[in-house]
């Protein structure tokens, strides 16, 4: 009673009791009325959903999209596959309809989707094909993506470094996309979030005006309250964290929301304050949402507290019964005791002379393992002195193709001196004629090439056969020559060797930037499996034979 009545005064002198006013019992006891009336609220947004999919087939032009869009958004948190097929609608229509913005627009509602589903690769890399370019008018709709995708992996993964990292990336997203929202509800939803980083009583406040200015049934009081409940849980305060929360959760019950956070954390406080039927109703309503809305991230959340709600809720269930049962075959158990004493005292000495025989059988065991432990660090000092042997012999590769640089080095200053002296004799058309030929560079480049070739293919004598391991057939790369590279085998070796930019690769070998992303680009569709793994199994090329040599 006193923890309602401290909450009364909490939401009377911040002036939200004209619309928030009931203690925290009669706020359960609605959402527990609610969601019984679920299938109501499921049957209302069917219908609607239905309404709208037929609206949509009869539309024409840029307002069909739009349907589709809505369509999208509706299911969004209601079923992800769905939202998911409407997002390839509007793709497969900015195609045909060759509206390129329509098409990124799609593309980002397809991110969101397989995120949702739990497809976190494939989103990722969906929305990161969209970041060297994204139009304006898909702005807004881009950096919300990008924070809801990064706080779904985040709160998905179960390391906290990882979770940390997605958390952070998260709120830099949300910084990005409050800068240019235009929608007024999103900007304050956005702002609040963000002030409560770093002013989590100034988001307090900032967050129950916005909810009080809201009209009764609005949407974004399931967002704004489930704010709420998240900072008060922070702060240690749960009766305003589970007041706030049935009120988000409530929201989301009135508008066929299945894809539920405040109501999952209402679940695990009340688990924790022992209201365990409360407890095991709600946490049955999440799953059978999260089911129907295939939605991972709240799957995984419902398996964390499932086994230890479902646990405590059938001990709660079968307490009474275990009483009846325990009085029952107390005096049995009283005559079974007296019967495994005696059978304990006699069972005692057989299993002293039984642990002295694994004891004595332990050492043994312990004895060898010593004698194998011994072998296996001589045989990792052999390895490692192979490989230390391996390392000279290619340090000895680096010195030559050094003193070849070298050797060139005294090819120009040889070449500088016969310009001089045709300039000192005044020969001046030979000089001009010099000038311009490029048979020396040409000869030299070459040159250059063929011994860069056999210095590498030297140290990894079978890169060309295991690079093209890791290509389709029809990718294969054949060299022009024994010892010799094609120029797209050159710019591997490179990147096997460390040189990965770009701009380091196109001077080396005095190309364009454009054209080595290129070359880079037809090799990497080339590769088997997913193409942004070719490099990383690039750079295992030589080490495996190395191993096993030594």
């Amino acid at each position: 009673m006193k923890k309602y009545i401290s909450l009364f005064f909490v939401l009377l002198l911040t002036g939200l009791m004209p619309l928030y006013g009931q203690d925290l019992n009669t706020i359960l006891n609605q959402l527990d009325e609610t969601i019984d009336n679920r299938p109501k609220y499921i049957a209302e947004k069917e219908k609607k959903l239905e309404s709208l999919r037929i609206e949509t087939i009869r539309k024409t032009g840029e307002e069909q999209f739009n349907g589709y869009k809505q369509l999208f958004i509706e299911y969004r948190t209601f079923s992800a596959d769905s939202a998911l097929h409407y997002a390839q609608v509007c793709n497969t229509w900015a195609i045909e309809h060759k509206d390129p913005i329509k098409q990124q627009e799609a593309q980002i509602m397809g991110a969101i989707a397989m995120a949702v589903i739990g497809q976190y690769e494939q989103a990722n890399i969906l929305i990161s094909e969209l970041e060297s370019h994204v139009y304006p008018e898909n702005k807004e709709e881009y950096y919300s993506a990008r924070t809801d995708i990064s706080y779904w992996q985040g709160a998905f993964s179960s390391l906290k470094r990882v979770k940390e990292q997605y958390v952070k990336l998260s709120q830099v997203y949300r910084d990005s996309l409050n800068q240019i929202t235009k929608n007024k509800t999103f900007k304050e939803q956005a702002s609040v979030i963000i002030q409560g980083w770093t002013d989590p009583k100034g988001s307090i406040s900032a967050t129950r005006r916005y909810l009080q200015d809201l009209p009764e049934g609005h949407d974004s009081i399931r967002y704004f309250a489930n704010h709420l409940g998240t900072i008060y849980r922070d702060e240690g305060k749960r009766d305003s964290s589970e007041y706030f929360f049935a009120i988000s959760a409530i929201s989301d019950m009135e508008h066929g929301v299945r894809e539920h956070s405040s109501l999952i954390n209402l679940t695990m406080q009340l688990f924790e304050d022992g209201e365990v039927n409360r407890a095991y109703k709600y946490m049955t309503q999440c799953l059978n949402d999260a089911n129907e809305s295939s939605s991972a991230l709240r799957n995984l959340e419902m398996s964390k507290m499932m086994s230890p709600i479902m646990e405590a809720y059938n001990k709660k269930l079968k307490h009474q019964e275990q009483i009846l049962t325990w009085i029952s075959i107390a005096l049995a158990i009283l005559l079974i005791i007296i019967i495994l004493e005696l059978f304990r005292i006699y069972g005692i000495s057989k299993k002293l002379k039984a642990a002295q025989e694994i004891v004595l059988k332990s050492n043994e065991d312990l004895r060898i393992s010593n004698e194998k432990l011994a072998l296996s660090l001589e045989k990792e000092k052999n390895m490692r002195n192979n490989l230390l042997e391996s390392n000279r012999i290619k340090d000895t590769y680096l010195a030559n193709y050094m003193s070849d640089c070298s050797g060139f080095i005294d090819k120009l200053d040889a070449y500088r001196k016969s310009l001089q002296q045709l300039v000192m004799r005044n020969n001046i058309d030979k000089l001009i004629s010099s000038i311009r030929s490029t048979d020396f560079i040409e000869n030299e480049i070459e040159l250059f090439y063929k011994g860069f070739d056999e210095t590498f293919l030297s140290v990894f004598p079978n890169f060309v056969e295991e690079f093209n391991k890791l290509l389709t057939p029809e990718g294969q790369i054949v060299p022009p020559a024994k010892k010799r590279l094609t120029t797209e085998l050159r710019i591997f070796a490179l990147i096997r060797l460390g040189i990965t930019d770009s701009n380091d690769i196109a001077k080396f070998l005095r190309y364009s930037v454009k054209t080595i992303y290129n070359y880079r680009t037809k090799v990497r569709n080339s590769a088997l499996g997913n193409r942004n793994e070719l490099e990383e199994k690039l750079k295992e090329i030589g080490i495996e034979k190395e191993e096993k040599e030594s």
